[in-house]
């Protein structure tokens, strides 16, 4: 029996469904956004028909047949064709486009209602908003009319239009986020050597979705996942998870994905602030196919914009190209009111050497770390560092980094600046690691002078003692 976690009522409803409890047609459509765990349901419902004897006829809408008539009734029915006597009283489908919809749709359903009454039937159709409209036609046709001919009907769309079928009227159910709990039980079973923040993070950027539950862990580094390496803005997407949600980005129109990707990058942002940084390419109601969709979550005035789920925001900027992205973030600085912002979004749209936006940003740094921020402020001065044009300036500000992620740990990352530093300073012997470890000291004793941090200096070190301690013993 597949079990699936903190999804006990959905199974619940669907073994009433299989078992004719319904108390409407037997028949339902599950709805719910990408990677929500549709098609595990579906798969279950068939796991669960065939151990109670049923028979499972299965079907999904393809993007590469959604032009073909009747391609996924073909599928659906093709178990059935080596029945004695073929299909009766079903046309053959590949000329059927030319005949009688309702004829056809009518053949459909006595053939089932026949088999039905030999062995109880499950239909189960996935991703119904990709069926071509013939099959889509027949099949609603079908399913409202299935009370009492032993055959239940189960199908899945995405949040939003399921296509044609939307017509038929079913009875529907929504497949929602996993609860904290069940949600925390499907990611420690795929990241169980996660950081604790590492953890934190997942969790709220999956926002109870399996799919990016199960694929985030994955895309991210060994030293990302524990805690060594801080983890980007946008999280990097596995193959898998990035096919399932960019169809729903895809199919938006342009305007629309530009406001979406305004709103990526600056979290929690309206339409006040998003429309006037689209400079004319945007309007507000673009953000409607986005919403009906249910890729985000805005109120009637658009004051403020989440995505769901939220790791959609790390989806959208992946999928757009760099010069969107630059164009986006040189709007959102034209229309920052804080330097700070200012600074992050020049930065993030520079495209090489730019010592005006890197000071810019090594000053923001100052104000981040007074406010107990060091973690910010660490990031910012390597990007500052990365948009040096001299080798010197880049050095001293992975030094200033280093200092303080002295205070912020982990010491591994420490070292890793220390090192761009010293790479970045041309040190002649810069692969040998006794003058790594003098370089080591010589920033310690640096960072000591500067503000008087022991702790940071004494830890720095530490390292250097040990490093020179390694290289001694490795020459011998």
């Amino acid at each position: 029996m597949v079990e699936l976690p903190g999804r006990t009522d959905e199974l619940q409803r669907i073994d009433s469904l299989l078992a004719g409890r319904s108390a409407v047609e037997p028949c339902l459509l599950l709805r719910g956004e990408p990677g929500i765990g549709k098609t595990a349901l579906l798969d279950a419902a068939a796991a669960r028909a065939e151990a109670a004897g049923m028979r499972v006829l299965r079907a999904a809408g393809a993007r590469s047949e959604a032009g073909i008539a009747f391609s996924a009734l073909h599928q659906l029915l093709y178990p059935l064709h080596d029945r004695g006597g073929g299909l009766p009283g079903v046309p053959d489908l590949a000329r059927a486009g030319s005949q009688d919809p309702v004829a056809v749709a009518t053949a459909v359903l006595a053939l089932l209602v026949k088999i039905g009454a030999e062995l109880p039937v499950l239909l189960t159709v996935d991703d119904v908003a990709r069926l071509d409209d013939a099959s889509a036609r027949v099949l609603g046709f079908v399913a409202r009319r299935l009370a009492g001919t032993g055959v239940t009907f189960l199908a899945a769309a995405r949040t939003g239009p399921a296509g044609v079928l939307d017509g038929a009227g079913l009875p529907e159910a929504t497949v929602g986020p996993l609860a904290e709990r069940s949600a925390a039980a499907v990611l420690d079973a795929e990241g169980d050597d996660l950081a604790p923040p590492v953890r934190r993070r997942l969790l709220d950027e999956a926002g109870g979705n399996p799919l990016a539950l199960r694929e985030l862990p994955g895309a991210l580094t060994e030293r990302q996942r524990s805690g060594q390496e801080p983890l980007p803005t946008f999280l990097p997407l596995s193959g898998r998870l990035e096919a399932a949600l960019a169809p729903a980005v895809e199919r938006l129109s342009v305007p629309t994905r530009r406001l979406l990707l305004l709103a990526a990058l600056e979290p929690g942002a309206g339409l006040a602030t998003l429309l006037p940084a689209a400079r004319g390419r945007a309007s507000a109601d673009d953000l409607e196919p986005a919403r009906r969709t249910g890729l985000v979550h805005a109120d009637p005035v658009g004051i403020r914009i989440a995505f769901r789920p939220p790791v959609v925001r790390s989806a959208i900027v992946q999928l757009c190209a760099p010069a969107d992205r630059r164009w986006a973030h040189r709007g959102l600085a034209e229309r920052a009111e804080a330097a700070s912002d200012r600074a992050w979004h020049l930065a993030a749209a520079a495209q090489g050497p730019d010592e005006a936006v890197a000071t810019a940003l090594e000053q923001t740094f100052l104000a981040d770390f007074r406010r107990g921020r060091a973690a910010i402020a660490v990031t910012a001065l390597v990007r500052a560092a990365e948009l040096s044009p001299r080798a010197a300036d880049r050095a001293r500000r992975l030094i200033e980094a280093a200092y303080l992620a002295s205070s912020t740990g982990p010491l591994e990352r420490v070292t890793h600046l220390l090192a761009d530093a010293r790479m970045a300073a041309d040190a002649r012997s810069a692969s040998d690691a006794r003058s790594g470890s003098v370089f080591a000291a010589a920033t310690a004793v640096y960072l000591l002078n500067a503000d008087g941090d022991v702790d940071g200096a004494y830890r720095l070190l530490s390292r250097a003692i040990e490093d020179a301690d390694a290289a001694q013993t490795a020459s011998r």
